[in-house]
């Protein structure tokens, strides 16, 4: 043998044992194609619903009446959870109610807005029983299950399939890079969690689409080893700049569509109602109203976007595209056809969490 070979033999040989002592997991979950263990669904479903919540909006004169619900999943004994964060977006008041009947009151310890992700606190006594979120990349064709509130139902579960991934989404004020589902979910299951087949989450459900009279859900993936989760657990807050006003018509109209209104336009976005307080509102745009003062049929008064910094918008996907490449507190020019008049309106975009938690 050469001498000079015998150094590297060595070298080579110290690896391998350095590899073979490594934890046996983590190779097989970087290498197994799919769960490593199989559960049943009514065994999925029996486990895991006890780390599930529903999350209630509240208000009301005494805060005692519920608002809007959706769903939550506890991540670790110490109460730290996850959701969707259109679900806690713009509340004051969130609270956790468990399989259990427990109550806690929800804090939003970190979120993104571009994601629709948000982590939340309780302040329980002691551990609470949590799930595992798994480290792996799903597969197309997995069996899932959902846990959730949809239909009037108190964390039921919902199975399906995965359909898709890194889906592109429908809407511009959706993520992308999302699950598309088969399970049959609704409003109400929004933030629950989706479990594989050995019952670790690998997504939380963040919107629904009906075409055709038929449903498909969507979740936004999640790995325990991602960087947003620990930035998003460690108290960061990752939010998007908007304009203010919600929309008359969100997919756009034809030209005849506009001029059917008795609109001055033959694209562009329909301003409906302008945030109190918000960018809009403070730059002048005004809100839809009727010409004949609510007379049914008689034509719209309203303010047309049909430009962003000169980019058409001719709906608002298109508007929200263009917005979401701006900055908080940067400063845009918007083209609106008011009546016979074009504009120039000149305004600061604000940050979603600040206008729509007015």
């Amino acid at each position: 043998m050469n001498a000079r070979a015998l150094p590297w033999l060595l070298i080579l040989a110290a690896l391998g044992l350095l590899l073979w002592a490594l934890p046996r997991s983590n190779v097989m979950e970087r290498l197994s194609p799919g769960p490593a263990v199989t559960l049943s669904s009514n065994e999925i479903f029996r486990t895991q619903r006890p780390t599930t919540f529903r999350i209630e909006r509240r208000g009301g004169v005494l805060g005692e009446q519920t608002l809007g619900i959706g769903t939550g999943f506890f991540i670790d004994p110490d109460g730290t959870a996850l959701t969707a964060y259109h679900v806690v977006e713009g509340g004051q008041s969130f609270q956790a109610l468990t399989p259990g009947g427990r109550r806690y009151p929800l804090q939003v310890v970190g979120f993104d807005a571009q994601s629709d992700l948000a982590v939340l606190k309780v302040k329980a006594r002691g551990p609470v029983q949590a799930t595992r979120i798994a480290h792996r990349t799903p597969r197309v064709g997995e069996r899932v299950l959902a846990i959730g509130n949809s239909n009037g139902e108190f964390l039921q579960r919902r199975s399906g399939r995965l359909l898709r991934l890194d889906v592109e989404a429908i809407r511009a004020d959706f993520p992308a890079g999302t699950l598309e589902l088969d399970a049959p979910l609704a409003p109400g299951d929004s933030g629950g969690p989706i479990f594989d087949a050995a019952g670790e989450v690998i997504g939380v459900v963040s919107y629904i689409r009906l075409q055709n009279e038929e449903l498909t859900s969507y979740a936004i993936p999640v790995r325990a080893d991602a960087q947003l989760l620990a930035d998003l657990r460690a108290g960061e807050k990752r939010d998007v700049p908007i304009i203010g006003f919600t929309t008359f018509s969100s997919g756009g109209l034809p030209p005849e569509g506009y001029r059917e209104l008795g609109l001055q336009a033959d694209y562009g976005v329909i301003v409906g109602e302008v945030t109190p307080g918000g960018p809009a509102e403070r730059a002048g745009l005004r809100s839809a109203r009727s010409a004949g003062n609510g007379v049914l049929g008689t034509p719209l008064e309203a303010d047309v976007i049909t430009a962003v910094d000169g980019h058409r918008t001719r709906d608002y996907d298109e508007l929200v595209q263009v917005v979401r490449q701006k900055r908080i507190g940067q400063q845009v020019t918007l083209t609106v056809q008011r009546g016979s008049q074009t504009l120039k309106i000149r305004l600061r975009l604000g940050a979603r969490a600040d206008v729509v938690g007015r």
